[in-house]
């Protein structure tokens, strides 16, 4: 008789599930951690950043963005544009808030999700390597994408984890 004996096939039933579950555990990522924009002191952990040459609607929600949270939490975060100087060995702050399509390799990961079709209520926020990234495929969308940050992540009842990715 060839057949596999009942506790042998338990026991592989039970191998094959936790092989199983521990692959769905990896398959979900990170954990998602909260982001902190202030330390516990109040200064500043992340800086605002645009691009060099930015559009006048994305410096104007760069500086709109510093303003509301200002306003929500006393404390300015300092807006930066994008370029590093190569020959001075400037890198780029471990956080930031990259408004835009910045030249920061986080934001040009993000932006390559945009299928070009100049949808002005196309945009993304995720959040890529400790930075948080907001871009959009016009300055309107970047602006529609800060309400949403700030209305349901800085003032509503979500909360801004590593985890964010909204379209």
């Amino acid at each position: 008789d060839h057949r596999i004996p009942r506790v042998v096939m338990r026991k592989v039933f039970w191998l094959i599930l936790a092989v199983a579950a521990t692959l769905l555990l990896i398959g979900c990522g990170e954990s998602e951690e909260p982001v902190k924009l202030i330390s516990d002191d109040g200064a500043p952990i992340y800086s605002i950043i645009r691009p060099d040459e930015a559009e006048k609607d994305v410096i104007s929600e760069a500086i709109r963005l510093r303003a509301d949270i200002k306003e929500l939490t006393g404390v300015e975060l300092p807006i930066k544009t994008d370029y590093l100087e190569a020959k001075k060995n400037e890198v780029a702050d471990e956080f930031e808030i990259l408004i835009g399509a910045t030249e920061r390799p986080e934001s040009i990961e993000v932006m390559k999700d945009f299928d070009g079709d100049n949808d002005n209520a196309m945009y993304i926020m995720r959040v890529v390597n400790g930075k948080i990234v907001i871009a959009g495929e016009t300055g309107h969308a970047v602006g529609m994408a800060l309400d949403i940050l700030l209305d349901k992540y800085l003032t509503g009842e979500n909360e801004l984890t590593t985890g964010l990715y909204e379209t």
